[in-house]
């Protein structure tokens, strides 16, 4: 067994995913075919020197045995027990009555059996009225209407006049006309007055509930819900129901008796009637296999239940005694060992199964339209209190002390902003009272004092500060943490400040103080004005080999990046232009390039490669997403020439403050309030393989978070340390004046859960061996899962 020489062994399957997948493009996947336990197998043959022989019955799928004597049968089952092949696989679980003609390898996939349901709708509004009180007690009070009917009668010696009305005026406690002098009418009148206090009270306080608070229709949640509401549930094969047939029990014996075989096309129809329930396999990584029946239409009307039928083990069939059992049962006890098998379900996953279908089972359980409904604070009732949604912006100016531009527009830009405020301009009223600006026109005055006595006119006097620091050189390098992060396959790219360890130099007295002021507030945009050249520069500035220039240094936010800076670029004058001529580079008169070629944008290694700049400390250790704004050729202009330049700039200064407001928004909170630091995590699913972009952001101390993204689909994960995550999934639009809201309330963890682990964005492992979590190498599952996602992004030369 240990070199079979190309031996021909024999696979019976057919294709359902994401288990076993046929007719695939052969340029594309090895063999055409692919799935978690097609690369089984193919790793036993490589391992083995084997040869793989697929044969396939689509028609029959898993079929059955029909004789056990005689050895016949149909499908996978069939093909087995008539010994035509040499392995059987395709999701075969280990039931019993084919162990009594087959061998089984050793468990290499759980799998549990649940359905996917209707979703519970809202309930219709003529049942509002009825929603305060239940059934029981509704009963409770035509009895207690008819009681004191009766009573009242009885009291006023027999007579019925006005016995009716004035029981049902005295319930939802209307003032009547003096009803008697009896005390026996006083009586009953008096206990019906308190009746109908603690009743109109009562039904109120539901009332309002009712109409604050949607109500739905009660979900399908267990075997019992769908054995009492005689629900069908079903698939395209009764394999589905193998494993409860031989069960005694009422409930399991009812359950198995509405399982319905239907065509693909049937249960397709069906999957948009609300008519039955259908069978779906929850996967160890957190996917699912769910028959291509379910569309992405039909899915957002089912829910996934929060009971499993049952779980099995899926095996791999092989004849009696057959030589293979033992060596593949050692293969697959390997794999399990060393967490490929749970990587092979993501990659297998994240390539062919429809990840719009998978997300909507996943949060189908989660009632979005009520997502923004939060307890009362003092936010909404004090003026001037933090209001969430408000993003924090900051144009920082003058860094290097001889480029003066920057200061002189800053100024300018406060002036105009408060002038045109006063003067009711409607869009900067609506910029200031949904923004928080923050302007630094000079952060660097000794530099611009010693420029400023030199004339401003010597391209480096002034640009460094009283020390002669190059300020914008002075800030932690963080370049260095998160490359070798990368390189050793740490997903870990923000807020990396607490990883410094040791400084290349001692921070300058500016530079602390700008790190104090951005540490302290939650900035969501900046941008840092420099001279010398005409042209937006964003991340990273540092790059990832060393080279000096003429390296692309992406960031994991590369795609925004290059949007904010061409917001700028293409709003300013003439940034953006092919046309225009190029500034002179150093002190070369003759050397220029024009960065209107490219947009007037560009990567700042790609340009050339700097350490400790502020543009890359602000992103890898904050909110923050800044660039470096290049103002021109001139780094100190003349006076004269000021006017002009503020023209240029002043729709580019306003147009990139807007940036601020697009991508998402919200808050993250509990059962007891909002939550501080709060991690959010963004998957971008716009295209056929979803993209983790490896760059997290936090919320503030109110809760609220902002997340800059392009156009597109994303799922969005919030995780707190005690707290289940929570995802969500959005869309943001091409045309965008506003951030997407996007809320989140996470549910705490409590110790009467069990153990379990989490891993966001895409694994979730929640079936477990008796009390005991599986245990499997999570670093080589991520390195494996991450490997696959650089290759799929990778361009074929």
């Amino acid at each position: 067994m240990s070199n079979l020489y190309g031996k021909v062994v024999k696979v019976s399957c057919f294709t359902y995913k994401p288990y076993v997948l046929l007719d695939l493009n052969p340029a594309v996947v090895p063999y055409g075919r692919d799935g978690m336990e097609i690369r089984i197998v193919d790793e036993f043959c490589r391992w083995i020197n084997c040869s793989i022989e697929i044969v396939r019955d689509d028609e029959y799928q898993w079929g059955e045995i029909y004789s056990y004597e005689n050895r016949t049968g149909v499908g996978v089952l069939g093909s087995m027990v008539e010994d035509r092949v040499d392995f059987g696989i395709t999701a075969l679980y280990s039931w019993y009555e084919e162990f009594l003609a087959l061998d089984f390898s050793a468990p290499c996939i759980r799998t549990g059996i649940t359905c996917i349901a209707p979703a519970p709708r809202m309930l219709a509004s003529w049942e509002t009225p009825f929603l305060p009180f239940s059934l029981y007690l509704w009963i409770a009070i035509i009895f207690t209407f008819l009681y004191a009917s009766v009573g009242l009668a009885i009291a006023q010696r027999c007579s019925t006049r006005n016995v009716l009305l004035t029981t049902f005026g005295m319930m939802i406690t209307q003032t009547q006309s003096d009803v008697g002098s009896s005390w026996r009418i006083r009586l009953i009148t008096g206990w019906l007055l308190i009746t109908g206090l603690v009743l109109d009270n009562a039904y109120g306080g539901g009332l309002a509930s009712s109409f604050t608070v949607p109500k739905y229709e009660k979900s399908i949640d267990t075997i019992k819900d769908i054995v009492d509401r005689s629900i069908e549930w079903g698939a395209t094969h009764d394999a589905w129901i193998f494993s409860l047939a031989l069960s005694q029990e009422p409930v399991i014996k009812k359950l198995v008796s509405q399982f319905k075989k239907y065509s693909f096309e049937e249960l397709q129809r069906k999957s948009f009637t609300r008519s039955m329930a259908f069978s779906i396999e929850k996967l160890p990584a957190g996917y699912y296999a769910i028959g291509e029946y379910i569309t992405e239409e039909a899915v957002l009307d089912l829910t996934i239940m929060l009971e499993d039928f049952y779980y099995e083990q899926c095996v791999i069939m092989l004849r009696k005694s057959s030589a293979y059992t033992n060596k593949l049962s050692q293969l697959i006890g390997r794999l399990h060992e060393s967490g490929l098998l749970l990587a092979w379900e993501t990659q297998v996953a994240l390539q062919h199964l429809n990840y719009k279908v998978q997300l909507e089972v996943r949060l189908s359980r989660s009632k979005k339209d009520v997502d923004k409904v939060e307890p009362l604070a003092l936010r909404h009732v004090l003026p001037g209190y933090h209001q969430p949604y408000k993003p924090e912006m900051k144009y920082v100016g003058n860094i290097h002390g001889n480029e003066v531009l920057g200061r002189e527009l800053l100024l300018g830009l406060a002036d105009y902003l408060c002038q045109q405020y006063l003067k009711n301009n409607p869009k900067i009223r609506a910029l200031i009272k949904r923004s928080r600006i923050h302007l630094l026109p000079s952060m660097n005055p000794d530099g611009w004092q010693l420029s400023t006595s030199f004339g401003g006119q010597d391209y480096l006097i002034g640009r460094g500060n009283n020390h002669s620091v190059d300020l914008n050189r002075n800030f932690p390098d963080l370049d260095a943490i998160t490359f070798e992060f990368e390189r050793l396959g740490i997903n870990h790219n923000s807020h990396l400040l607490k990883d410094v360890t040791q400084l290349a130099a001692p921070l300058e007295p500016e530079t602390r103080a700008v790190m104090r002021w951005i540490m302290s507030i939650p900035f969501v945009l900046s941008a840092a004005m420099h001279g010398g050249d005409l042209v937006a520069n964003y991340p990273y500035d540092e790059s990832k080999s060393g080279a000096l220039a003429s390296e692309y240094s992406a960031s994991p936010d590369d795609d925004t990046f290059r949007e904010l800076a061409m917001a700028y670029a293409s709003a300013h004058a003439d940034m953006a232009s092919p046309r225009r001529p190029g500034c002179h580079i150093g002190r070369d008169q003759s050397a220029s390039y024009n960065f209107g070629k490219q947009g007037g944008v560009t990567n700042g290694a790609a340009w050339y490669s700097l350490k400790g700049g502020m543009q890359d400390f602000n992103y890898l250790a904050t909110n923050a997403f800044e660039i470096t704004l290049e103002l021109g050729c001139k780094k100190y202009p003349l006076e004269s020439e000021l006017e002009n330049e503020w023209n240029r700039n002043r729709e580019a200064l306003l147009a990139y403050l807007w940036k601020g407001h697009t991508g998402v928004k919200g808050l993250v909170r509990d059962e007891t309030g909002y939550l501080e630091n709060a991690i959010i995590s963004v998957v971008n699913i716009t295209g056929p393989v979803p993209k983790p972009i490896r760059h997290d952001v936090t919320t503030g101390m109110y809760g609220d978070y902002y997340r800059l993204l392009t156009p597109g689909q994303y799922e969005l994960t919030a995780s707190h340390v005690g707290h289940y995550p929570a995802q969500r999934q959005v869309t943001v639009p091409k045309r965008q004046y506003t951030a997407q809201v996007v809320n989140f309330k996470l549910q705490p963890i409590r110790f009467d859960d069990g153990p379990l682990f989490l891993d966001t964005p895409f694994n979730y492992y929640a079936h477990f061996v008796g009390d005991q979590p599986r245990i499997y190498k999570r670093s080589l599952f991520e390195k494996v899962a991450n490997t696959m996602l650089e290759a799929k992004d990778t361009p074929k030369e």
